[in-house]
């Protein structure tokens, strides 16, 4: 198994992952075991609370630019920022770090102590982060997928934005890494979701899927919803689907009320869905039309 970094991954990235891991180190064998281990707790239970915290808190997030339905991950956020901070700078005044222990043998293992939970910490939140990281390359790895195949079926070059072709590598990179296994274990999202994303992205680079995708009779509830109907023909859309540009549909106004709009969300069945996004890529598994029966002919 190969782990060389990509040319398409910046070396910024894998460079912020290992200096934050040593910062994390370093902070933890400073701060010592007894400090590091109630910063961790309140880590793990601020990201519990979050859970449930963030989409109550969501609607006190104001709207400075970003997509409706990201903010209760902000008011999360927010959740475990203001618990993680709080106990973190109590355990500070009570507890003392590492520098402040008088007997050498107790100092050095208060650091390691330390230092190893804060490794545990720095983990974890990379933890989230590839969480992140496998949810948006799903999306963009269909949306790239869909833009080459259009783009060969045209005779053209792809115009698959380049800021985004590092999303799909990296999360194969994370999906084969050593800590594959236990990102996964621990992933809160459901692993059908991850084929779900590509194949949507797939379909919406594409408008002659896209209306199939409508059309097809286990969405016909979905595709009367007039928030869905506006995107179709926007053109500035169809543009960013096709560049893969995933930050310009996530601001976009009409994505962001489609997005909210809990009618809409209310009347999509999964298991629908995941049979409709099949049928759109691939025509022929699509069900045969039901016949109409002919009418008897009078006896003469």
């Amino acid at each position: 198994m190969s782990f060389i970094l990509p040319e398409d991954i910046p070396t910024w990235i894998p460079l912020c992952a290992l200096f934050w891991l040593l910062a994390s180190v370093w902070r933890g064998w400073s701060r010592g075991v007894i400090r590091q281990a109630v910063s961790l707790g309140a880590l793990a239970g601020a990201l519990g609370i979050a859970v449930y915290a963030g989409p109550l808190l969501a609607p006190a997030i104001p709207a400075i630019g970003f997509p409706v339905f990201l903010r209760p991950l902000f008011a999360g956020g927010l959740v475990i920022l203001l618990i993680w901070g709080t106990i973190s700078a109590i355990s500070a005044i009570v507890f003392r770090k590492t520098a402040e222990q008088g007997v050498g043998l107790v100092r050095t293992a208060f650091g390691l102590g330390g230092a190893l939970l804060g490794l545990l910490s720095g983990l974890l939140l990379l933890g989230i982060c590839a969480w992140g990281v496998r949810i948006a390359g799903s999306l963009a790895d269909g949306l790239q997928t869909g833009s080459q195949v259009r783009s060969t079926a045209k005779g053209s070059s792809s115009s698959f934005n380049a800021d985004a072709s590092a999303l799909p590598s990296l999360k194969k990179l994370i999906e084969e890494s050593p800590a594959a296994f236990w990102i996964s274990k621990f992933d809160p999202i459901k692993p059908e979701w991850y084929p779900r994303l590509g194949r949507l992205g797939q379909v919406l680079t594409s408008p002659v899927a896209i209306e199939r995708l409508l059309a097809d009779p286990a969405l016909s509830a979905v595709a009367r919803n007039p928030r869905l109907a506006s995107l179709r023909g926007d053109p500035t859309l169809q543009e960013a689907l096709g560049a893969a540009d995933l930050w310009t549909l996530l601001r976009s106004p009409k994505v962001q009320a489609a997005a909210a709009d809990t009618k809409l969300r209310d009347s999509l069945n999964l298991a629908d869905l995941d049979s409709a996004l099949e049928r759109a890529l691939h025509p022929r598994n699509r069900p045969p039309e039901p016949r109409l029966s002919e009418p008897r002919r009078a006896k003469p």
